[in-house]
């Protein structure tokens, strides 16, 4: 709730007032609807007098007005629902930015937080919307359910526990397996990050020259069709289950309606309820189904999207390892006394040995050195340290004296022009390029 609140404060009261006015709307049409009834049916044995026409004019002009507010409001509901998501998505998009500026290189080289960061952009934009209107849905169903399971109960407390006992297997199922699809989701990330590489690969001219030229085409392809098979089989079993479960316990929900229809009409026919009760009562039981359906499902919901946003609090909350100091020392503008390893000895998380074991060397002003070496010697490794994309396993790096560590990193960078064997082309401007 607190980062919707902070992106538009407007959208969400106008969300919340417009759920708020839905929720009175259908026990007012409920009551109207089995007052029409009776006005109709008193109007009929009476001869159709004029006063019972005016009685169904009124009340038929106020059921006009209660269906188009309902329609103005659920019109509003939705464009402020719809101006949050793009707004929300935008913030949330800000927000995993900035903070991915913060992180270390190390970070993005680790599977599972770049898997973390891909489902964070996939999903974060628009499930905090969708918890929000869900906990705006909930209010709503429980005014709903309020006022309709007090209706039910002055006709019988059976048929208003059956009505509200009924939903609740189905919500215990769909619950499950919102967990069950959420680790799913999780333990396919890697593959589905593959998928979108592999269509980046098909479709981007980055890669068109070299895909074609190599026939790697076919290769890609293949990969694709075998990797999303296993993926569509796996979503294909749990979404099976699913819903063949829901539409199981479902049943039971629907054979309470019906004996609650049943139950009202013999007691119409026998005149102990009149044909405006009939309609109140079983329109009734039917509101405190689906809102008891609605709190159940609003508590699903609200819980499975808070396991999806789970994983972007985890991301904002990860801190970078590489960070300034408190009180950092002025970079000198050029260097005066040069560069200098002292048995610096790096290893790469995750990987077996050293990329660079107790190495030293100096760099003077002005002198103009070659890193030489075989593949994976650590030439690269040394260019990383230098721009303190890493920091040292051991031993220490100066730069005019100072250890590498003293110096604010994004400012020590601004004094270092490095281009990778794997550097980045940028789709802009040459302008932009250059001033990049």
């Amino acid at each position: 709730m607190a980062l919707v609140w902070s992106t538009s404060r407007r959208l969400t009261l106008a969300l919340a007032v417009t759920n708020l006015l839905q929720s009175i709307v259908p026990v007012l049409q409920v009551w109207l609807a089995g007052r029409l009834i009776d006005e109709v049916v008193e109007g009929f044995n009476a001869g159709g007098g004029e006063e019972h026409i005016r009685a169904v004019v009124v009340l038929a002009g106020l059921q006009l007005a209660i269906l188009l507010g309902s329609s103005l409001t659920q019109t509003l509901a939705n464009i402020s629902q719809q101006l949050l998501q793009e707004q929300l998505a935008i913030h949330v998009q800000l927000q995993i930015m900035t903070h991915a500026n913060t992180l270390d290189l190390a970070d993005f080289e680790n599977a599972t937080y770049y898997d973390q960061l891909q489902q964070a952009q996939r999903e974060s934009s628009r499930r905090p919307v969708d918890m929000v209107s869900q906990v705006f849905g909930l209010v709503r169903s429980l005014i709903t359910f309020a006022t309709m399971i007090a209706l039910l109960l002055s006709l019988s407390p059976w048929i208003a526990a059956a009505a509200l006992l009924s939903p609740i297997p189905a919500f215990i199922s769909g619950s499950r397996y919102g967990w069950w699809g959420f680790q799913m989701m999780r333990r396919q990330s890697p593959v589905r990050r593959e998928m979108t590489y592999l269509t980046t690969l098909m479709t981007t001219d980055e890669y068109a020259k070299e895909v074609k030229l190599l026939t790697a085409g076919d290769h890609f392809i293949g990969r694709y069709r075998r990797i999303s098979t296993a993926y569509y089989r796996e979503a294909k079993s749990l979404l099976l289950r699913r819903y063949l479960a829901g539409f199981g316990w479902g049943t039971l929900t629907t054979l309470a309606s019906s004996g609650t229809f049943l139950y009202v009409a013999v007691l119409a026919i026998r005149g102990q309820v009149t044909l405006g009760a009939l309609t109140v009562f079983t329109q009734a039981a039917n509101q405190v189904q689906g809102a008891f359906q609605g709190i159940l499902g609003g508590v699903q919901g609200i819980y499975e999207n808070g396991l999806y946003l789970s994983t972007l609090y985890e991301l904002l909350e990860r801190e970078p390892r590489i960070a300034a100091p408190a009180d950092p020392a002025p970079v000198a503008r050029p260097f005066r006394h040069g560069i200098e390893f002292r048995n610096v000895s790096y290893g790469y998380p995750g990987r077996e040995g050293l990329a660079l074991e107790d190495v030293s060397f100096t760099i003077e002003p002005g002198e103009t050195v070659a890193l030489v070496g075989r593949n994976g010697a650590g030439k690269s490794t040394i260019v990383k340290l230098l721009g303190r994309l890493y920091d040292p396993s051991d031993g220490q790096i100066l730069i005019d004296g100072r250890d590498v560590r003293d110096y604010d990193p994004a400012e020590m960078r601004r004094q270092i022009g490095v281009m990778f064997q794997d550097y980045a082309t940028y789709q802009f401007s040459a302008a932009d390029n250059i001033g990049i």
